[in-house]
Formats: C-alpha cells, structure tokens, sequence
C-alpha cells in the first residue's frame, strides 16, 4: 500500500477511474479484502509519516488554529433526546472558528 500512498501523497490525475485505481490494490491474501480497506490502510501510511515529521505535525497544528473550527447539531430525528441534555443541548446548532483550541470546555465535548 506504500505505492498507493505515495501516489495520493502526489496528487496527480489518475489515468482510470478512481475505484479501478484501488482495485489495483486489493489483496486479500495481504488482509486488504476490498477498496476501502486499501485507502485506509494507504491513509494510515500517510497519517504516520506525518506523525513522525515534527514540521510537518507543527504546520497541520498551525492549520487546525488558523483553519479550524468546530460544529455541532443535532442528528436528524433526534432532537427530543438531544433536548434532555439541558445545558448542553444549547450548543447544538453551534458553528465557531477557534482562537484557542485549548479554550474547550471538555464537558461539552
């Protein structure tokens, strides 16, 4: 799946569609059954390369503060039992951008 990864790492146009690119990857006998098990497991490689590049972890982290924002509502159908929440249902609905991440209150997360 290195391969896989280093071609979504360059993001150039495919020559085929994009499930026939996968299927190129598919090997059950490697514990990659379908298409989708070959993107995860090709996103899992990209994800710790990443994990391991210090720069690279310090400009995503600068990318979710400038970026980044966080959202909440309520899953179609459910908003009774979102409103037995009280407090918290408030913020249901709720859209921001974030100054600073670390300013969650986590028990509303």
């Amino acid at each position: 799946l290195q391969q896989l990864a280093n071609l979504l790492l360059r993001q150039e146009k495919l020559q085929q569609s994009k499930q026939a690119t996968l299927q190129t990857y598919v090997d059950p006998a490697k514990e990659v059954p379908d298409t989708q098990a070959a993107l995860r497991g090709a996103l899992d490689i990209i994800a710790e390369q990443w994990s391991e590049n210090a720069e690279t972890r310090d400009w995503m982290v600068e990318q979710a503060r400038t970026y980044g924002k966080i959202v909440s509502k309520v899953k179609r159908g459910k908003k009774a039992e979102a409103e037995k929440f009280g407090a918290k249902a408030k913020v249901l609905g709720w859209k921001d951008q974030l100054d600073n991440p670390s300013e969650i209150d986590e028990n509303l997360v």
